[in-house]
């Protein structure tokens, strides 16, 4: 998985532990980790994003046997949207997405 060096890559990072307890890259794509129906819905919480705490909301959602989801930031710029897919797993619950927004992938 390919992030763009800043401080987003970091809260990626750090969001995605905390929401799936996910754990390393995964070398093949797989479908939705056993869990997936506990996980799908939405999760709010705060994330450290370009040097500021701010607010993310995610739903995740189990569509055609594959562990998706959206997310929305919250800032003084109007926020910004973005999108996980490929979701890979790397444990019994666990795995990495790749993220899709204004900053790349």
């Amino acid at each position: 998985m390919m992030w763009r060096h800043s401080p987003v890559a970091w809260v990626r990072s750090a969001v995605g532990v905390g929401i799936l307890l996910l754990a390393g890259l995964a070398p093949a794509m797989a479908g939705a980790p056993s869990c997936a129906p506990d996980i799908a819905g939405p999760w709010t919480g705060k994330i450290w994003d370009r040097g500021q705490i701010k607010v993310l909301h995610t739903d995740f959602t189990v569509r055609n046997g594959e562990l998706t989801g959206v997310y929305e930031v919250e800032d003084d710029e109007g926020g910004y949207k973005g999108t996980l897919t490929d979701f890979a797993v790397s444990g019994d619950c666990a795995g990495t997405f790749f993220w899709h927004d204004r900053d790349g992938t």
